[in-house]
């Protein structure tokens, strides 16, 4: 199983501090197979680095402080060890910069049926799972329309789960403001885990607010981390100071 965490907040936070909490996981489990970070400073895209080798094997790089990250470390199930497969994968569309990470599995050849164009840049099912979701995603611009859509394309996923033998379609999704994850298992509901925190920690110079997601608990925080049911989407984002939170629980999905 991959390991991804993102998170989102009005002030720009460590993004070395969230590569150094998925790269001891990561050591620990050997997920080896390549790792890749995206960082957003006022909704642009700052940083976006993939790479083949281990997380734990990283350059010095400098990882800016940031409003919005996505970081995957990646253990191989379809796609050779490249960093084009690496995670997270990028697209510009509709004028925004989206960064997508999945972990799981799908029939990538049922869903590139589906897609209006295909330009993959790698071999993964889990860039042709972005961009079928982004298909899905077109003419929304608000961020609440934005949620919906993404209802609207996960229940047609989780209609499909048996014809598309899908594993799970957990995934990190992003526009470089709002973050949205989904988790969706089918299979070993037990291994393909989605947790969420929300922080709001006092300090001298006033509240420091941010949330986090992550595929397990991170140290930050290790205590009150709310699991995701199965067949959950969430979103959250700030307006101003104010943290929004969208979720939709589906119901009637399990056998």
């Amino acid at each position: 199983m991959c390991r991804m965490a993102a998170m989102v907040s009005p002030n720009p936070l460590k993004t070395n501090v969230l590569v150094g909490w998925l790269s001891d996981l990561a050591l620990r489990r050997n997920q080896c197979d390549g790792w890749g970070i995206t960082a957003y400073q006022k909704k642009n895209l700052v940083l976006y680095f993939r790479e083949s080798t281990p997380v734990w094997e990283r350059p010095s790089i400098h990882f800016p402080k940031a409003n919005v990250a996505v970081v995957h470390v990646r253990k191989a199930s379809e796609g050779s060890i490249k960093f084009l497969n690496s995670h997270p994968f990028v697209r510009v569309f509709e004028g925004k910069c989206w960064s997508f990470c999945h972990n799981g599995s799908v029939n990538k050849d049922l869903l590139q049926k589906d897609l209006d164009q295909t330009d993959p840049v790698g071999e993964t099912d889990s860039e042709i799972l972005f961009l079928y979701i982004l298909d899905h995603l077109k003419g929304l611009k608000d961020l609440n329309e934005i949620f919906e859509g993404l209802s609207e394309v996960t229940k047609i996923l989780m209609e499909r789960k048996e014809e598309l033998k899908m594993s799970a379609v957990n995934f990190l999704l992003t526009d470089g403001f709002a973050l949205f994850a989904f988790r969706g298992a089918r299979l070993r509901k037990d291994w393909f885990t989605l947790y969420v925190k929300d922080f709001e920690i006092q300090r001298r110079t006033g509240v420091l607010k941010y949330s986090i997601f992550s595929s397990e608990p991170l140290p930050q925080g290790s205590e009150d981390w709310e699991a995701l049911d199965n067949w959950t989407l969430v979103g959250r984002w700030f307006d101003g100071d104010k943290l929004v939170k969208r979720e939709i629980k589906f119901k009637g999905v399990e056998k």
